[in-house]
């Protein structure tokens, strides 16, 4: 609750939350409000994105794809892009910011180069996948 913003004036708003919990996080954390006279405003902090997901790429041989970007589409909502991930020496990544749905796992500078995932409804904070296996042949000469 903020009580003393004036009215009629755009007033810049901060919201800060110190303990958000693993896998949350805030879309926006500054706001501008325009109060009218003995008025309330209410802001949605947030998203459905409780999910940090954590796995290992590899290939059809079950070797590692290291040091690899990609991307992650929500495949529910119209293949919106919710973020990008990179594969570490043991092809290891964590991608932040997801939420329950069914999603693809794309390789930069590779269309064909993809997985699909879905992280069951519910499921909060950090969810290990596991080994998730890219089915294409470009991806096996890495």
């Amino acid at each position: 609750m903020q009580p003393d913003l004036t009215a009629y004036q755009i007033q810049p708003l901060s919201v800060t939350i110190p303990d958000l919990p693993i896998g949350y996080q805030l879309d926006r954390d500054r706001f501008q409000v325009l109060p009218t006279y003995r008025s309330g405003t209410a802001i949605v902090i947030g998203n459905d994105a409780t999910v940090v997901l954590d796995g290992t790429l590899i290939d059809r041989n079950g070797a590692p794809l290291a040091l690899l970007a990609g991307e992650i589409v929500r495949l529910d909502r119209k293949g919106v892009p919710v973020g990008e991930f990179f594969t570490n020496r043991q092809g290891r990544f964590r991608i932040e910011g997801v939420g329950p749905g069914s999603f693809e796992l794309r390789l930069a500078g590779d269309p064909t180069a993809n997985a699909q995932i879905v992280i069951p409804p519910k499921t909060k904070g950090v969810f290990v996948i596991g080994e998730v296996k890219l089915a294409t042949a470009a991806a096996d000469e890495n």
